[in-house]
């Protein structure tokens, strides 16, 4: 089976083998937007590609899209935390979906353990303009024992992480939490945390998703949440036409807030006598903040019994309109 597609924007049909006579597949497609005015409208160039393999993405590496289901939405908001005034050290990024799902971090300035009074404590956040809401910026980072580097394992890139307290003294703590996680110790050991992507190694994403048994420490399931490419905080549980993102901290003195729109896609399925037209749900939602640009992904699975020489096709068509 292979895919026609008829839309002017990229997509893919991925497939695989469930046994002997039965096969999945999964009509993955991507559409890049324009925000204006509030409503998202198909942008001239889709410059958000699908792809078979992991790819470089604008704004750093991502994932393959040739998952079959994951275990919700993922949602991204690319770009950096900007208060309103000069003079801010610290402030809360947001972001908002529908009614049932939203979000927040903390951001900080530039802090630094020093000692008070023979504890070390952070000292007050030093005004900021502008930080990126990267993993370099979470919590992790690298500290040396013994001559040798030790990496936190969850994330190497990342600041806030020290193996004994004679390190971490004039040390940097992270710029950005959780709320409701905040740090309070040096030794203190948080999940990284971000808005973004993060990758399949990413440790909270696999401590998540994969669980072993206890006694012989064989894998014995792996959940969906594997495959969400998102933080596991920002994977929500299902996101609809109608609902409105709402993002706060990413712009300077206002948010940015857009409704998602009908997609207008349809799949079409042939096998045999048999056809059915369906409509692809929202599998992720991505907010390029600074650019007023959104992208969507659309994924439709199924599954098939192969019948020899039966007559199969796979149609993607786009009818603003008409399919909702």
């Amino acid at each position: 089976m292979l895919l026609t597609n008829s839309t002017p924007f990229p997509a893919m049909l991925f497939r695989g083998v469930v046994d002997d006579r039965r096969l999945f597949a999964s009509v993955v497609c991507r559409v890049t937007y324009s925000i204006v005015d509030g409503t998202l409208k198909a942008a001239p160039e889709q410059v958000w590609r699908v792809s078979a393999e992991p790819w470089e993405g604008p704004y750093g590496p991502m994932d393959s899209d040739e998952v079959f289901y994951t275990g919700g939405v993922d949602v991204f908001a690319f770009g950096s935390a900007r208060p309103h005034r000069p003079e801010t050290g610290v402030m809360e990024v947001s972001v908002e979906v529908g009614s049932s799902f939203t979000y927040s971090i903390v951001v900080f300035g530039r802090r630094v353990w020093r000692k008070v009074k023979g504890s070390l404590v952070a000292s007050p956040p030093a005004p900021f303009s502008e930080i990126p809401l990267t993993l370099e910026h979470a919590y992790g980072g690298k500290d040396t024992w013994d001559g040798l580097d030790v990496p936190y394992p969850a994330n190497p890139l990342g600041k806030g992480f020290y193996v004994d307290e004679k390190n971490a003294e004039g040390g940097e703590l992270p710029n950005i939490e959780e709320k409701g996680r905040l740090i309070s110790r040096w030794d203190d050991r948080p999940e990284p945390v971000g808005v973004a992507c993060c990758g399949m190694a990413f440790g909270p994403r696999l401590e998540q998703s994969l669980v072993f048994d206890e006694k012989t420490g064989a894998l014995t399931e792996i959940k969906p949440t594997l495959f969400n490419s998102a933080f596991p905080a920002m994977v929500a549980p299902r996101v609809l036409p109608g609902d409105r993102v709402r993002i706060r901290g990413m712009l300077p003195g206002r948010s940015l807030e857009f409704t998602i729109p009908p997609s207008g896609l349809g799949v079409r399925v042939a096998i045999g006598a048999h056809e059915a037209m369906r409509e692809p749900a929202v599998a992720q939602v991505g907010v390029e903040v600074d650019l007023e640009r959104v992208f969507l992904t659309y994924r439709y699975p199924f599954r098939y019994v192969f019948t020899p020489h039966e007559k199969r096709s796979c149609e993607l068509v786009y009818e603003p309109g008409v399919v909702s």
